[in-house]
């Protein structure tokens, strides 16, 4: 999966390299601005990612 170009992975390379050095993380926790990728959101929100019981 590659991210989009104004996502986490935005740095100034070229597109062709982004795949070899970046990597990135979905959202869990739902809250993400700019989903399906986290962007720390669940910090704020202090989601854990365990199942409730």
């Amino acid at each position: 999966m590659l991210a989009p170009s104004a996502g986490p992975c935005s740095a100034k390379v070229p597109a062709r390299s982004r795949t070899a050095i970046c990597s990135v993380a979905l959202c869990r926790c739902g809250g993400a601005g700019i989903p399906p990728f986290c962007d720390g959101t669940h910090k704020k929100r202090k989601f854990d990612g365990r199942r409730e019981k």
